[in-house]
């Protein structure tokens, strides 16, 4: 079957927005899920809403050419927040009924699709009332009323606006149009799946019980709170962080915050202007405090900003269908009262666009150094106490750790040493076997040795080539086709020079790594070394590797953070300082090999990212098909637009790859399917006991890329439209 892919050529006729592009016989969404949301900060003059309506248009056009689906404004942004008693005045009242009528018609002029909210005060049962209004197309959707105006502290709402609580009126007459009103409004996009918008006003999300918390109880995963938000210090990291960020993940969510700021009054409080959007708990983007002070003097800008980012709908549904405690309280929240569902359509064209949003090629792994020592801290941490907990239940023996100066056995060994600190005992008590064979390099080998040197821990060395020898022997084995029946150890070992490097043998593998485990289990308590990204594509040998030990708190580490973590540890930790800090940065740089097959003069010729692809390319396959449970085509998507990969990989690389990795999660599941104990270090886990409950003999089929796919055409358009959006918002 071969993939339907978009034309190069533009076409915005009606039947080429409805044609579907097909894999599987599944629809291929050109936008994979995102919505563009945006938040904007206008220049306010107080009490004069027809000078902020152009100020609004000006900056619908910017939507308009972004792109964007939904945007917002701030807190009474068609009039100011800080107008006080002018409120009631019959003059500011009709005016900015009449800014919002006009807004909404010359929406429908320009031609702009995307919903439109504002913040405006409308009289309705004979009281005024906090509302923010979503329009579209020169429909007014809706009327979502504040709860709860504040009135306390530099608040003082109460004096002109009447609680959410006594309105009565469940629609009114705007514009000729019947508009729904109340606090329970929620607006249902009929065609992009997962989008349902609900309105917070402020405050009602700063109190028990906040709005958003019903809505999303209401199915509502775009929340738009628009804002006055003064600026306090210490108000900053508050707003950010529990506001935003903890809203947003509280109600597996998107969370938009937008706020007034230049022009605002500050007879008596300064207005932040702060703008921010987060995604299902992660902060995508956000503008500083009063940033608008460097720009209020720019006749052009006048401290205006507009920030925009696209947040996934389809991530928010997926954690939400997972997550049945969320459908559980939501159960409760609706019973309080009834959500009313507002449907419309955005009539996106069937044609993509620009990311707007960066995505990580490292998702595992922090960007921000800041946060890189604070992770690798807290895994160290977790890891330690797996470890100590188990051995105090078992009364503390010495540790058995097999090292072969690879990444993942060494920094076992590195915890292992952390773990006999922290009970106080001391570093002879870990025990370091390496066990070379007939695929050990030297450079491996020389490294494991000087870092046990100096680390001071006790080292032993068991050779199992004559062990996995014998074995072949027995079994009556020919490897590589080698006729070992009355030959000697030596001479083996000379004809494996001859041996292609490309040739296969699993039995030779798998005997070399059934001895090593037989060997370092008979010893004592031994940890295990291996991690998720090979034991999600059971790059391992059954009851071997796969077992590896009888503790593994390494187990639901990918690669790539493993690698961090004996880089950070040799960098930075003083129990490895010197000698043993060298050694460590040198297995860092080495490159991952099992060490099974022969090597040829000394030198590894069998490497993992060879075979299975390079380790930040399996591992960011795996974070969003383990985690978010992606398709293919949206994950050669998301990796075609990752950024900070060591190179640039090619549409063909990828699609190997990934069909190495699909066709190995299914086919080699079963040696996942029992494993050996290990707490959890990050979100993701691959244990069969609750995380990751699959069976062994699942079909790959809907999760293989069909012969000839190519996602570039979707990226040669987005190449074209970010020079025009840039030049038209310009």
């Amino acid at each position: 079957m071969k993939t339907r892919i978009p034309p190069r050529k533009r076409d915005r006729s009606a039947a080429a927005r409805e044609t579907p592009l097909l894999m599987h016989g599944r629809p291929i969404d050109p936008y994979f899920g995102f919505v563009r949301v945006a938040t904007a900060v206008t220049h306010t003059k107080v009490a004069d809403p027809f000078y902020n309506l152009e100020r609004h248009v000006l900056m619908v056009k910017r939507f308009m050419a972004n792109r964007v689906d939904v945007g917002q404004f701030g807190e009474l942004s068609l009039t100011g927040y800080s107008c006080g008693r002018f409120f009631q005045q019959a003059a500011l009242r009709i005016s900015a009924k009449q800014a919002l009528i006009a807004l909404n018609r010359r929406i429908l002029k320009m031609g702009y699709n995307g919903v439109v909210i504002v913040g405006v005060p409308l009289v309705i049962d004979d009281g005024l009332f906090n509302c923010s209004v979503a329009m579209c197309r020169g429909r007014f959707l809706g009327i979502s009323v504040k709860r709860f105006p504040p009135n306390y502290e530099e608040f003082t709402e109460l004096k002109q606006f009447a609680y959410g609580r006594v309105l009565t009126s469940t629609e009114i007459i705007l514009d000729g149009q019947v508009v729904p009103c109340g606090v329970n409004l929620i607006f249902d996009c009929q065609d992009v799946e997962y989008l349902k918008i609900g309105l917070p006003v402020c405050e009602d999300d700063w109190v028990p019980g906040a709005s958003s918390w019903f809505l999303a109880s209401g199915g509502a995963t775009l929340l738009c709170s628009l804002n006055g938000s003064d600026e306090l210090v210490g108000k900053e990291d508050y707003r950010a962080n529990q506001q935003v960020v903890g809203m947003s993940a509280r109600c597996v969510a998107a969370y938009s915050y937008s706020s007034q700021g230049p022009g605002e009054s500050t007879t008596d409080v300064a207005f932040s202007g702060y703008c921010g959007i987060a995604d299902n708990g992660s902060m995508v983007i956000e503008t500083k405090p009063l940033a608008w002070v460097d720009t209020i003097a720019d006749p052009e800008i006048r401290g205006e900003s507009l920030i925009f980012t696209d947040v996934d709908m389809d991530h928010i549904a997926y954690d939400r269908l997972r997550t049945n405690s969320f459908l559980e309280s939501a159960q409760e929240l609706r019973q309080m009262r009834p959500h009313r569902y507002i449907p419309f359509t955005l009539e996106r064209a069937n044609e993509p666009r620009a990311l707007a949003r960066r995505i990580d090629a490292h998702p595992y792994v922090p960007q921000a150094q800041a946060l890189l020592g604070k992770v690798c801290d807290k895994l160290v941490r977790i890891k330690l106490a797996g470890d100590v907990t188990r051995l105090l239940d078992i009364g503390n023996p010495p540790v058995w750790v097999a090292v072969s100066g690879g990444l993942d056995s060494t920094a076992r060994l590195l915890d292992a040493v952390k773990a006999k600190e922290a009970m106080r005992s001391p570093r002879t008590e870990v025990h370091a076997v390496t066990m070379p064979g007939f695929g050990t390099g030297s450079r491996t080998y020389n490294n494991i040795v000087g870092l046990c040197k100096a680390l001071g821990v006790t080292f032993h060395e068991v050779d199992i080539k004559p062990l996995a020898f014998a074995l072949m022997k027995a079994m009556g084995h020919k490897p590589f086709g080698i006729n070992i029946a009355r030959m000697s150890l030596n001479r083996f070992i000379e004809k494996l020079e001859t041996v292609s490097e490309d040739a296969e043998d699993v039995n030779f593998e798998n005997a070399q790594a059934h001895i090593r485990t037989v060997v370092i289990t008979r010893y004592g308590f031994s940890f295990g070394t291996g991690d998720m990204s090979e034991l999600i594509i059971g790059w391992c040998t059954w009851l071997a590797d796969q077992l590896g030990g009888h503790y593994n708190s390494q187990a639901t580490m990918p690669k790539t953070l493993v690698r961090f973590q004996v880089k950070h540890q040799a960098e930075n930790d003083p129990v490895f300082a010197g000698e043993a800090s060298i050694r460590l940065l040198d297995i860092h740089a080495t490159k991952v090999s099992p060490e099974l097959k022969p090597t040829h003069d000394g030198k590894v010729t069998q490497l993992t990212d060879n075979i299975n692809g390079p380790e930040e390319v399996r591992d960011f396959f795996m974070r969003y098909f383990r985690r978010f449970g992606d398709t293919p085509e949206k994950i050669m998507y998301l990796i075609q637009q990752a950024v900070g990969f060591q190179r640039q990989y090619t549409q063909d690389e990828l699609n190997a790859w990934w069909q190495r990795f699909a066709t190995r999660v299914f086919g080699q599941r079963y040696k996942n399917a029992c494993r050996v104990d290990g707490v959890q270090v990050g979100s993701d886990s691959l244990s069969p006991h609750g995380n990751w409950m699959v069976p062994s003999d699942g079909s790959s089929t809907e999760w293989e890329l069909p012969t000839g796919f190519d996602i570039t055409p979707f990226l040669v358009d987005i190449d074209r439209q970010v020079k025009e959006s840039a030049s038209a918002a310009a």
